[in-house]
């Protein structure tokens, strides 16, 4: 979906406020104070909070799919695919820490059920386009077929997610880029054909 510009503001604001103060802090009140807009305004372009969170939320869905759009390109191999996988979610939430802070708290969205199922989708989405690379891997040898594809896809996705996530309760001190560059080796790794 397209936001416009002033969306994408409220948007960003919402996400810096939630990762820095928690949820309770993203009131409309608080928003228009950091923005620097009244009330009204922001009520213009969402209709209430719960906009707000389910617009994150689609904005990083819509973000995901375009980047396994991306590797339809032709003579990409199945190993190749997931390094581009696993870059593109380092370098997105290195440039963008405060939205790992949002998206890997799930405590923020389990109270709301249309939020938590958001999030479901999300996840169901990533582990579904991973197990299909996994399994074409696996069809060309490339990738290891004694652990089951969705073993894998969650073995792939589940260190992923730990590493930014100890990157996020570390206060983002650590060098994500190197860390990834380096854990992306070994994952990869574990995953690989060796015969």
């Amino acid at each position: 979906m397209k936001y416009s510009k002033r969306q994408y503001e409220i948007l960003n604001k919402s996400i810096k406020l939630i990762a820095e103060k928690g949820i309770q802090s993203l009131t409309i009140k608080n928003l228009s104070k950091s923005i620097g807009i009244t009330e009204p305004a922001i009520y213009r372009h969402f209709e209430n909070k719960f906009e707000i969170l389910k617009a994150i939320l689609s904005l990083f869905k819509d973000e995901i799919e375009s980047n396994y759009s991306h590797l339809k390109s032709p003579g990409l191999s199945p190993l190749e695919k997931l390094e581009k996988i696993f870059d593109f979610h380092i370098e997105k939430f290195n440039s963008n820490p405060h939205y790992a802070s949002v998206i890997f708290s799930e405590e923020l969205f389990k109270n709301d059920p249309k939020l938590a199922t958001i999030i479901e989708k999300i996840m169901l989405f990533n582990i579904e386009k991973t197990k299909k690379i996994i399994q074409e891997g696996q069809k060309t040898g490339e990738i290891r077929n004694d652990i089951k594809t969705e073993e894998l896809a969650i073995i792939f996705l589940g260190s992923l997610r730990l590493l930014v996530k100890e990157w996020v309760q570390g206060n983002f001190k650590s060098d994500l880029l190197k860390k990834g560059k380096s854990f992306k080796k070994s994952i990869l790794k574990i995953i690989k054909n060796n015969c």
